[in-house]
C-alpha cells in the first residue's frame, strides 16, 4: 500500500518538496476509487520498494481521452509541451488538482463553475483583476450563476491565445451565444 510511506506528512523528495497524500482528503477525490498505479503506471510492475525518486509524469489522456488532445493543442499544452514551460504553464493537476480533485459539480472543486475565476487567476492575476471590474463578475455577485466564467468564453481546455487573428474573430460569435439581441 502507497500509503505506508506517502500517509507521513514529513514525506519529502530529495528537493524538500512533499511527497506526502493525505488519505482523507483523497478519499474525497473523484479519483479515490482508482488504484495509485492507474494514475502512477511506472509503479505498476515495480517490486523494490522504496521506488526510484523520478517517476514518469502522470498522462491524464490516458482515461480522459476526450479533453486530452484539446489540451495538448491548447496555448498551455503547446507552452508545456513544445516551449518547454513545463514549471510555468499549467498541467492538468494546476487546474483539478492532484490527489484532491473533485468533480465539476462539486463546490469545493477547482474546476466547479463559480470557483473557476479564482482557479485561472491563480495564474493569471492582472487578468482576474480586470475580470473582477466586468459586468460579467459583477453579474455572478448579483446572484446571475449563468453570468460568463472564464471558461465560457476560453473553454476549459482548448484555450487558444487570445491576440491572433482566429481568437479576435470568434469573439463576436462567442459573445453572441448570449447577447443574440446585441448581435442583430
Amino acid at each position: 500500500d502507497c500509503l505506508v510511506c506517502h500517509s507521513d506528512p514529513d514525506a519529502k523528495r530529495e528537493n524538500g518538496t512533499t511527497v506526502a497524500v493525505n488519505a482523507d482528503v483523497f478519499g474525497q477525490s473523484k479519483h479515490a476509487p482508482l488504484a495509485c498505479v492507474d494514475c502512477h503506471k511506472d509503479l505498476a510492475s515495480t517490486a523494490d520498494f522504496p521506488h526510484d525518486a523520478r517517476l514518469a509524469r502522470v498522462d491524464c489522456a490516458s482515461c480522459h481521452d476526450d479533453v486530452g488532445p484539446k489540451y495538448r493543442d491548447s496555448i498551455h499544452g503547446r507552452a508545456r509541451n513544445e516551449a518547454g514551460l513545463t514549471q510555468a504553464a499549467p498541467s492538468c493537476a494546476n487546474c483539478h488538482g492532484s490527489h484532491d480533485i473533485k468533480g465539476v459539480a462539486d463546490e469545493g472543486g477547482r474546476a466547479f463553475r463559480a470557483n473557476v475565476p479564482a482557479t485561472c487567476g491563480s495564474c493569471h492575476q492582472g487578468i482576474i483583476e480586470k475580470y473582477e471590474q466586468g459586468v460579467h463578475a459583477e453579474a455572478r455577485k448579483a446572484g446571475q450563476d449563468k453570468a460568463p466564467v472564464c471558461i465560457d468564453c476560453h473553454s476549459a481546455h482548448a484555450i487558444q491565445r487570445t491576440d491572433m487573428d482566429a481568437s479576435r474573430l470568434s469573439v463576436t460569435q462567442e459573445c453572441g451565444t448570449c447577447h443574440v439581441k446585441s448581435m442583430r
